[in-house]
């Protein structure tokens, strides 16, 4: 099954990790100011978001403030990505009180969860071991169809205008309960031991803490009568906006590249990146190749490695201008071979 696999090799990737050492360790430096302006920012753009929606009661707003507060979500899961890399802020502690409580914990997940899944996808990129692409392309895969590549622009699109409308709703649940608790994301090793020894490694928080913000969150609903718009303006966003946006998010780091997987980075305006791409998660590419490296620094990395000539060499990477370029070329790539 492997020698169907693209070739994504550690030895071919040393290739483009001849940059000047003492510039990649600046690079590499957490600016931990930055990162809270970051994390503050996006709660900040969300609380705005459901105030102005909730005094100025137009029948319009509401679905703009759906659009603002969905993509805002996705900065904070961005930043919870950052997080679960042990690059958000330089203290390991709160790095991982950041991005558990403060960024996992409200949308019901684990950052120690998302962290053995994305470790297992960094360390087995595009194969059989990979999580995320085996979910999605392998012959069982859930909405296989959905992700098939060399389709016409309507049946690329209709998914994601799907996931906007909530169509999506069931397969994002479905996520939420995959990554609601530190486990074990390795196919070669299952059972209860398994996850216990992922918990070990990845770390993990006393579940009677979740279950303690759960209950503070209930009960300050119950008290402030605020059930309503804790459903119209955080759950409705996630279901919608922020599942379109997690789909857009996959389509451009890994999928439709030179007839099979490699790793692309998508460029953008800033007004676009506010709502598709937010915090630098476009240079997918840059993070791949150099996962210590902070993510602010990443489109200084991207210059670096543009004007190196590591795009033209014999890897599947790919630069893509916009996410309009991203569907065409999603549309026009020759189909994977599917993993069984």
């Amino acid at each position: 099954m492997a020698a169907d696999l693209p070739e994504w090799l550690p030895s071919s990737l040393s290739e483009y990790r001849r940059l000047d050492d003492e510039q990649i360790r600046s690079w590499q430096r957490i600016d931990s100011w930055a990162s809270l302006r970051a994390l503050c920012f996006d709660w900040l753009v969300i609380g705005a978001t459901i105030w102005a929606a909730t005094h100025f009661a137009h029948f319009w707003l509401y679905p703009l403030a759906v659009v603002i507060i969905g993509a805002r979500q996705q900065g904070l899961i961005v930043l919870m990505h950052e997080a679960s890399h042990r690059k958000l802020f330089r203290h390991a502690g709160w790095n991982d009180f950041a991005g558990e409580v403060l960024l996992a914990w409200p949308f019901f997940i684990s950052m120690f969860s998302y962290r053995a899944n994305h470790m297992a996808h960094h360390r087995h990129l595009n194969t059989e071991l990979d999580p995320d692409w085996v979910r999605y392309l392998t012959g069982e895969a859930e909405e296989r169809e959905a992700w098939e590549y060399g389709r016409g622009l309507p049946a690329v699109v209709l998914p994601l205008l799907a996931d906007l409308a909530g169509w999506g709703a069931a397969a994002q649940v479905r996520r939420v309960l995959r990554l609601a608790r530190p486990r074990n994301h390795d196919p070669r090793r299952a059972g209860p031991e398994a996850d216990a020894a992922a918990e070990i490694k990845f770390g993990r928080y006393p579940a009677a803490w979740r279950w303690l913000f759960v209950a503070a969150l209930i009960t300050t609903l119950i008290l402030t009568g605020t059930w309503v718009s804790f459903l119209l303006y955080w759950v409705v966003p996630s279901l919608t906006m922020l599942k379109m946006c997690t789909r857009l998010r996959l389509l451009a780091g890994h999928f439709a590249i030179d007839g099979g997987e490699g790793a692309r980075t998508t460029l953008t305006s800033p007004l676009i990146g506010f709502f598709l791409s937010p915090h630098q998660i476009g240079y997918h590419v840059e993070h791949h190749l150099y996962p210590a490296i902070y993510f602010r620094r990443l489109p200084e990395l991207h210059a670096r490695l543009v004007a190196s000539g590591a795009y033209d060499g014999p890897l599947p990477l790919r630069r893509t201008r916009g996410y309009w370029n991203l569907l065409k070329e999603w549309t026009e790539s020759p189909q994977p071979v599917a993993v069984h």
